[in-house]
């Protein structure tokens, strides 16, 4: 049987340990002291990027009013509660904000205790890539990707903003750790924990995190030790684990009574099952799914992947990943099945595949969903590095490949770069004098081979070095300007570098930040919220709806944020006349919408919350609020100054407006009625 031009230049299996079926000794115990040097040096560069970020304040201003009731009342903290009353949900799953949650309890109540751990999570899946990919491909390969996904730009942008991805992409990479060690042993313990870390992960972004799933299932019945009925049955219990695992918090739902939980917010129906598989997955692929999805629009068509909004956010690393797919498979085609290498190049790719299809086919709510990818291409485009690594060591005509990879990668992000001549235009020339180094220092060591071959590796490995200068070299410059004011996307849509047409609800990319000094709400008394400091610079709501509550002597919440979202206030006027008034014993006043809502609970008051996200929520329904108003829960409703675009605009919102006007007494009070405040109780 014939070999690939590759196989005789392969490493001995104490360089690439995946080369054997099984691994007989953990590679963490040859790895030389330096690449953990270089790992750390490279966390910590990362992490003080992007915690230097934080200083944008890029809190959610959906999401933050949540997080600050789950972090003072542990009933919010189960049930994701909106109000720390839990009368009503977020409508996403709890586990990334419980993680937020938590950090504000223990260093209390602020943007940077919100932000910070995405900061963590987002350095924790460079340490992770590098893990994966070193056991696969070696330590110098590891150290490669996880540069790869520290400079990625849009995993930069979401490192310091208040969103749910940083976590999710964390769990798929340890997932895919565990996958990789099951691929090469067949064991059961290594399976079920990649299962039960996509599980996790589906707690973070539903239904997303289910994407690894084909790739995931297919390398491991390609590639596993173990004959096909076994791992037919592995497979089986591991999606049984994976199921429960994603699922537990919905069946928790299901089975409290509706009446001694809080209504589930996304869904109609009060179910959680109709929250995450229609309004947050049907929905952003078909129409008239009840309450109105988060992904509206049409679909972003098959370019969207290779859309300048997409590639300079994901898409720098493209030509390798490319390289890499192709040539992989080509290199380790007449492998044993069990070939790991190839294993791990079909899994990226079937990941990959998997995700732009998705993208290309669905509504994509924001462009920053693409960073679920960033593994799969980083994981793609290390391959190719390693192949021409290899193939300059194997000489002759194979040397070639270096400088042609090389070539092609700086073309493809100059070109990229070239897009955008007014945004870090510097970056074209450093990329290419680095290239052009990198390629003499190849020369050099090619001629001078024969007669000094000490001299020879080390030019080798300097023109390595600047060869991943050259190729990160760009991307990085897109990373770093993240930190910047006009530059980092908006609160909603993060996005690294210059605005590409807005990064909201089907859009493409992000919008330029713009944050401004948005000042802490307060309370009447002018005083912080007792339960700690509200962060400042919240932001507008995802799909830029509403107007605010009634205008007044406002502490200001999000004025001047990124995303074109309304930033909302807190009337002190009208919170003074309310507290002045007998208000509920429960509740100041109930609002309509969610984010209108919002500044209120981060200014310490207890509302209620009505209509949900979208506002068209039918929560409460007539005799829920009948019901707080005959227990002296609830005096006053606000009619006014809530959400617009459909805020309480549903049939059963339309029920409840139609019966407050009916039932209750509108305050005629001049300092408060442009808020348009009933009172029910009169």
């Amino acid at each position: 049987m014939t070999t690939s031009a590759f196989d005789a230049t392969l490493p001995s299996r104490q360089e690439l340990p995946l080369q054997a079926p099984v691994v007989g000794v953990e590679p963490s115990r040859r790895s030389k002291a330096w690449v953990w040097v270089a790992l750390a040096a490279l966390v910590l560069a990362a992490g003080v990027l992007y915690g230097t970020g934080i200083k944008l304040g890029m809190v959610h201003n959906f999401y933050n009013p949540a997080v600050h009731s789950m972090s003072v009342s542990w009933r919010a903290f189960f049930w994701m509660g909106y109000d720390p009353a839990a009368s009503i949900t977020l409508d996403k799953l709890p586990l990334s904000f419980q993680v937020e949650a938590l950090s504000a309890r223990v260093f209390g109540f602020s943007t940077w205790s919100v932000l910070l751990p995405q900061v963590v999570e987002a350095c924790l899946t460079i340490v992770a890539m590098f893990w994966v990919v070193r056991r696969w491909m070696g330590a110098r390969s590891g150290l490669v990707a996880a540069a790869m996904y520290a400079t990625t730009p849009i995993v930069a942008a979401l490192a310091h903003a208040q969103i749910t991805d940083t976590l999710l992409v964390l769990l798929l990479v340890i997932a895919t750790h565990f996958l990789l060690k099951a691929v090469t042993t067949g064991r059961w313990t290594w399976l079920l924990l990649a299962g039960v870390f996509v599980g996790l992960a589906f707690q973070a972004k539903m239904a997303q995190a289910w994407g690894v799933l084909p790739a995931f299932a297919l390398v491991y019945f390609m590639a596993a030790p173990p004959r096909w009925t076994k791992r037919l049955l592995q497979l089986a219990v591991t999606a049984v684990v994976t199921v429960a695992v994603s699922v537990w918090w919905l069946v928790a739902v299901s089975l409290v009574p509706a009446s001694q939980r809080p209504w589930i917010d996304g869904s109609r129906t009060n179910s959680a099952w109709d929250m995450v598989f229609v309004y947050n997955l049907l929905g952003r692929y078909e129409s008239g799914q009840g309450v109105q999805s988060p992904g509206g629009g049409v679909g972003q068509g098959w370019r969207y992947m290779v859309s300048n909004a997409i590639t300079t956010q994901v898409g720098w690393f493209y030509p390798l990943a490319t390289l890499g797919l192709l040539l992989g498979l080509v290199w380790r085609w007449r492998r044993p099945r069990t070939d790991p290498v190839r294993a791990g190049i079909v899994l990226f790719a079937v990941w990959f595949i998997v995700h732009a299809v998705a993208f290309s086919l669905g509504r994509v709510a924001h462009s920053f969903y693409v960073v679920a990818v960033a593994p799969a291409v980083v994981g793609l485009a290390v391959v190719a590095v390693k192949m021409a690594a290899l193939a300059w060591r194997a000489g002759g005509w194979r040397r070639g490949l270096a400088p042609s990879a090389l070539g092609l990668q700086i073309g493809w992000a100059v070109w990229l770069q070239h897009q955008f001549p007014d945004f870090r235009a510097w970056s074209i020339p450093l990329t290419i004098g680095l290239g052009a180094g990198a390629l003499v220092l190849l020369a050099l060591s090619w001629g001078v081979a024969r007669r000094a071959r000490g001299l020879a590796r080390w030019l080798q490995g300097v023109a390595a070095v600047v060869s991943v200068g050259a190729v990160l070299a760009i991307p990085a410059t897109w990373a770093a300007s993240t930190i910047e004011q006009g530059y980092s996307g908006s609160t909603i849509g993060p996005a690294a570098g210059p605005s590409q047409g807005g990064g909201g609800f089907g859009g493409a990319g992000g919008g330029q930040s713009g944050q401004g000094t948005a000042q802490t709400p307060t309370r009447d008394d002018g005083q912080r919220p007792p339960f700690g400091q509200a962060p400042s610079g919240v932001a507008g709501s995802p799909d830029q709806v509403g107007g605010g509550s009634a205008t007044g002597s406002a502490a200001r919440v999000g004025e001047g944020a990124g995303g074109g979202g309304v930033g909302g206030s807190v009337d002190s006027t009208v919170a003074e006349w309310l507290q002045s008034h007998e208000p509920g014993s429960k509740y100041l006043v109930a609002i309509p919408g969610s984010q209108a809502a919002g500044p209120w609970l981060l200014a310490g008051y207890d509302v209620l919350p009505m209509g949900g996200f979208t506002g068209s929520i039918g929560y409460p329904s007539v005799p829920e609020l009948q019901k707080l108003i005959s227990a002296d829960d609830l005096r006053y409703v606000m009619l006014g100054g809530g959400m617009g675009g459909g805020a309480m605009g549903s049939s059963g919102a339309s029920a409840l407006n139609t019966w407050v006007q009916a039932n209750c007494t509108e305050v005629t009070d001049s300092a408060v009625s442009s808020a348009q405040i009933y009172d029910c109780q009169a």
